[in-house]
This record gives structure tokens, sequence and C-alpha cells, in this order.
């Protein structure tokens, strides 16, 4: 084991996951381990990680039957013993030498846990067409104190609700028994990460874009998966009781999860979740909400409907446009 252990997911990874890991082997950092949870892969996934064993002697590899990323994750960290863990898609990447300042600020401060900033690259026909940086500006090492003052900023800046922008000090989550919610698949990550912040003394803010998520031309994936939720206002629940210091945050992620939900809802299921809003009490969250509060109360299931077929269409065409040549040669891609 290394000073980091990588923990990586694979689940369908073939054709993604060589990639990933060269792209860690040249990123300048000297003192790691990769640990692959192959979670029960139906393509050659496994065959890739044999490979990747045998030329890299800091890789291993771990089967389980498939139960999902955040079992996976729980499993390579039940058998890490670095230092500090990072938790690695298995279809993210990193550039060359630029962790080097990661296992740097490391090593001068000692932080229980790193937070660096991370850039969304939109793919299609796995080009990237557009690149967007997610970084905080305020770099340097807080006190526990320090980030919950800042916490509604540093969520702003989209440095919370991610795992894989973090490395973190592994005895930290073992003496704290932090794992990831097994019976969640949506928004886990943020929950883990409050839970972390929780017991970090010494954090420390990295403000470059180093962790590079492959944002995928299938977008819907998010829109799957909270189409799963039953009731959202029993889902938030553990969130809400992790942000009862800062229901700003709280507001703005439950509303946030309540339009993916509405998103592409037909009339029947926006009843449904017009029904479950109202008995959760949230009506009375975010006043920028107002209008959204006021038609879910009014039953106005039609209007919901057809705006967000609009937006739809729009957002179908600003994808479309991004996509173009001009579009990339004026953003310099």
């Amino acid at each position: 084991m290394g000073y980091i252990d990588i923990i990586m997911p694979a689940y369908n990874s073939a054709l993604t996951l060589k990639n990933t890991v060269e792209s860690i082997q040249v990123s300048g950092l000297t003192d790691f381990s990769i640990i692959i949870i192959n979670d029960g892969s139906s393509d050659q996934t496994e065959n890739v990680c044999k490979v990747l064993c045998d030329e890299y002697s800091n890789v291993s590899y771990i089967n389980q039957n498939n139960a999902g990323v955040s079992r996976a994750r729980n499993h390579g960290l039940e058998h890490a013993a670095g230092e500090y863990v990072w938790f690695f898609d298995a279809d993210d990447s990193v550039l060359p030498d630029s962790l080097k300042i990661v296992q740097e600020k490391l090593n001068t401060y000692k932080p229980d846990v790193l937070i660096m900033g991370m850039c969304f690259d939109y793919y299609h026909n796995q080009k990237v067409y557009r690149a967007e940086n997610h970084v905080y500006p305020g770099e340097g090492l807080y006190t526990k104190r320090e980030v919950d003052d800042k916490l509604m900023e540093i969520y702003q800046y989209n440095a919370l609700t991610s795992s894989c922008n973090k490395v973190i000090r592994r005895e930290m989550l073992m003496k704290n028994k932090i794992f990831y919610r097994e019976d969640m698949f949506l928004m886990e990550d943020f929950l883990f990460s409050l839970e972390c912040l929780e017991h970090c003394e010494r954090v420390y803010m990295l403000s470059k874009a180093l962790y590079h998520y492959h944002q995928s031309e299938d977008e819907g994936n998010v829109y799957r998966r909270i189409k799963k939720i039953g009731s959202l206002s029993e889902y938030v629940m553990p969130f809400r009781e992790r942000l009862l210091k800062h229901p700003d945050i709280f507001s703005s992620m439950y509303f946030m999860m309540l339009r993916q939900k509405l998103w592409k809802a037909d009339r029947k299921e926006i009843k449904m979740i017009a029904e479950d809003h109202i008995r959760s009490g949230y009506v009375a969250y975010r006043s920028e909400d107002i209008e959204l509060n006021i038609e879910l109360r009014d039953r106005e299931y039609t209007k919901i409907r057809c705006r967000n077929l609009m937006l739809q269409v729009r957002h179908i065409a600003a994808n479309i446009i991004k996509r173009t040549f001009i579009y990339q040669k004026l953003r310099g891609i």
C-alpha cells in the first residue's frame, strides 16, 4: 500500500479503465497504490484489471458481486492501509505531473482532508466539446470552525457534492466509522463529505482544477436515478439532520433535487411529487423558489409540465450549439 491509496470502483469500465489508471501513473504522485473494485462487471473489465496488475506493481483489484458504487468504495476502504485515501471514478482522469502539488500539500500541512478543484469535461463522440472549472478561490489551511463558517460558499463552488475531489486521512474515517450509505443511489457523495467535515480539524483547500470529471454525453442518468426515489422528503432527511445549522444549503440542495424530479415527470407524477412536497413542510424554504411553491400548492401541474418541456427543448438546442466547431473555436477547445 502507498502513502495514498486510490480506491476505484469499476463497473463495465473496460473502455475507460486503462486510460484512467495510466493518467494517475504519470500524474506526479510518487507513493501511491490503486485498488480497483470490479463491481460485478459483465464486460472485459476484469481482464483489463489483470493486464494493469501485470504492468504496474502498485495496482491491485478485488472482485465483488454487483452491489453499486457505495459498496465498492466501502469494500476498497476496508482493504486500504495508506495514510490517505482517494476515491476515483474509473472514467475520469488527471493531467501529467498535475498532482505533484497534492503530495506536496499533504506532506507540508498534514490535513485531515485536502479538497481540490474539479474540471467537468463534456464529451461528444469521445471528444471534449466543453470544459467547466469549479474551483474554490480561497486556497489555504482551514480549521473546522472556519470551514463551517464558509460552508455555503464552499458548497456554491461545487466543492462538497463529490467525493472524487477529496484526499482524506484514512485514520479519521476509521476512527469515526465513516462509510458510504449503501442504501442511497443519489447524492451519497455529498452526505459522505458532510460527515467527513464534521470530524476534520484541518482542511486544506487547493485552488486548482486537478480532477477531470468525465461528464457523459447521456446527461439523463441523474434523472433516471432520481425517478427511483419515492418520497423525496424522506430521502433528504439524512441531509437535513447534517445541515441543521445550514438551512440555506439544505434548501438549495432540496429544491435542486425537486426540480430534477419534476424535470421529466408526467402530470400524474407531478401531482404525487407536489403532494409529498406540501406534506414535507419544505414549502417554507428559500424565497427564490416562491413561484415553484405556489404552482405546486395551487396544483398548476399542466403549467409545470409545459414549462419543463420547453426547457428540455432549449437544453437540447443549447447542447447542439455547444458541440459545433464555431462554438468550440470561440471557447478555445
